[in-house]
């Protein structure tokens, strides 16, 4: 029997059927395995010679089936073995093996760095006439029998995944200690202007902690200062609770930087600031600062809820002061868990150098002079309106508890929140520094018209729609910032910008008390007229310097 006539006996569903053209199977050996077989019209030359060609060799030649039954085992095990073979190719071992990529796409199996550098270069499929041990391997791969399997890796958290979550657990803590600060010092019976001392006290370590973080933070490493500023919020909290004087307050809110802006804009937001742009690329920059600042207000919101923790104890049977300064002790363990957090960040956050630029260009030193000036300036009226003192104006003015501003302040942050995303989406379509201006004059107007009011409900609807607003200009002012300076500068320029804001900040509160002490609205006036007059300037200084995305 010829060869032509095993192979068709073998295959009879490929036999002619009646009123169409003969069909003869040929095996295609270039073609993708899941079409390893087809019938098309063929000359009895061509499958006599794929037959000839791949059919197995016998020893003894004189040992031959002509059965059908032996002869379609003879021609599957061909097919088997030439599926097989076609299939799995090694190449030879190469220097340059790791290199180069797979052809259908798919990277490298880990385990060639254990085979001398090979590439398996399987292809994924399914031949019909392979055994079943032949077909897939245990990692997918066709037939592969070198391939080991693949072991699973944990999941690991990348580094922007970290600096969200630290950012949560902090603004967490910030928004609750923002809220109790001005309530516990007034039951310690600490007047208005000693309550803006030590809300200076503590924004002055900010200070003092952003100036070491902008000379120093990429010499010592960025990863190790953000562990170091964790670690001494946790003790400075612990000292905070514990104190019940004026001075000592003071000193264990400055060593602890104890922020009673009740936002998160310390120094670790400095080093943040510089990690988080080189996670991303220039046209997603915005967005993830947008992310990290929605992560910080939800944190923000949910450490307003947290500041309600004292009327709870009380009901518990707890103290009075004693259930503030537990509640300042949840402050202190969430400084300890950002410390934690901190610990995973990997290698990749560390300056490129190992220490900051002793140079800066001309271009970002005029851009660094003028932002910074008009940052001071908007963060000098941010002085006179701080959580605490907020806080504090509420529960002179209306009467109302940290039962009853906890959850305003809870509002008041997610509204801050949902504002971020809108700021990114706002500013693709109008740009950063319209973004910043028109939505930051409108939240002054309205916090001009919270003074004003008779009434706590109307006070806090007109506070909810300002807080829906003042905070748009974060995320935009953040990108701008990171945009407009060169990747080398950035640690610079975002220790500048945030120095001057937080000194800023830790000047006012101060003047702020002592207005207080006279009248509660004035600060309430004082800030927002000051507000206006940043972004008026803003405006007029930054409207033709456009980042590289607007261009």
């Amino acid at each position: 029997m010829s060869s032509l006539e095993r192979f068709r006996s073998t295959f009879p569903t490929c036999a002619s059927s009646p009123g169409r053209k003969r069909m003869r199977p040929l095996l295609l050996t270039s073609v993708p395995l899941t079409r390893l077989f087809v019938c098309v019209p063929a000359q009895s030359e061509r499958v006599s010679t794929a037959v000839r060609t791949h059919a197995p060799r016998q020893r003894d030649s004189s040992v031959r089936s002509s059965s059908p039954a032996a002869t379609g085992t003879d021609v599957a095990a061909t097919i088997r073995r030439i599926a097989v073979t076609k299939t799995c190719r090694m190449s030879r071992p190469s220097p340059l093996a790791r290199n180069v990529a797979h052809p259908h796409g798919a990277r490298h199996h880990p385990a060639q760095r254990r085979s001398g550098g090979a590439v398996c270069q399987c292809r994924r499929g399914r031949p019909p006439f392979a055994k079943k041990s032949e077909r897939t391997s245990r990692n997918g791969m066709l037939g592969c029998a070198h391939a080991p399997r693949r072991v699973p890796r944990p999941p690991r958290m990348t580094d922007r995944r970290i600096l969200y979550a630290a950012a949560f657990v902090r603004a967490l803590a910030t928004g609750m200690i923002g809220v109790l600060m001005g309530v516990f010092l007034a039951h310690l019976d600490f007047d208005p202007s000693r309550i803006g001392y030590v809300v200076g006290a503590g924004l002055s370590g900010c200070a003092a902690a952003a100036l070491l973080v902008t000379l120093v933070g990429d010499r010592v490493g960025r990863r190790r200062s953000l562990l170091l500023l964790s670690l001494l919020g946790a003790c400075g909290g612990i000292g905070f609770a514990l104190t019940a004087h004026p001075f000592a307050a003071g000193a264990a809110a400055f060593l602890g930087m104890v922020n009673g802006m009740g936002r998160d804009r310390g120094a670790s937001l400095i080093l943040d600031q510089v990690i988080l742009p080189a996670t991303v690329d220039d046209r997603r920059r915005t967005q993830a600062f947008a992310w990290y600042n929605v992560l910080q207000d939800i944190g923000h919101a949910a450490g307003g809820l947290l500041a309600g923790l004292p009327a709870v104890l009380r009901r518990m049977g707890s103290g009075d002061i004693a259930s503030f300064r537990a509640s300042i002790g949840v402050y202190a363990f969430l400084m300890l868990v950002t410390a934690a957090l901190y610990l995973g960040l990997s290698g990749r956050v560390e300056s490129a150098d190992g220490e900051p630029k002793a140079r800066v260009s001309p271009e970002t030193r005029r851009v660094l002079w003028r932002i910074s000036s008009l940052f001071a300036l908007d963060s000098l009226a941010g002085g006179f309106l701080t959580t605490a003192l907020l806080t504090l104006f509420f529960y002179e003015r209306f009467g109302v508890g940290e039962g009853v501003l906890g959850p305003l302040f809870f509002g008041a942050r997610l509204l801050n929140a949902a504002s971020h995303l809108g700021a990114a989406w706002l500013a693709r379509r109008i740009g950063l520094v319209n973004t910043m201006v028109f939505t930051h004059i409108p939240s002054s107007l309205l916090l001009v018209t919270v003074a004003y009011a008779h009434d706590f409900a109307t006070a806090a609807v007109l506070f909810l729609l300002r807080e829906g607003l003042v905070e748009m200009d974060v995320p935009t002012r953040q990108s701008y910032v990171m945009a407009v300076v060169r990747p080398e500068e950035r640690t610079l320029a975002s220790g500048v910008t945030h120095l001057v804001r937080v000194g800023a900040w830790a000047v006012a509160p101060s003047f702020a008390g002592w207005f207080m002490a006279g009248s509660l609205m004035t600060p309430l006036l004082v800030g927002s007229v000051m507000k206006i007059a940043y972004d008026v300037l803003l405006f007029a200084a930054f409207r033709r310097t456009r980042p590289p995305e607007e261009h």
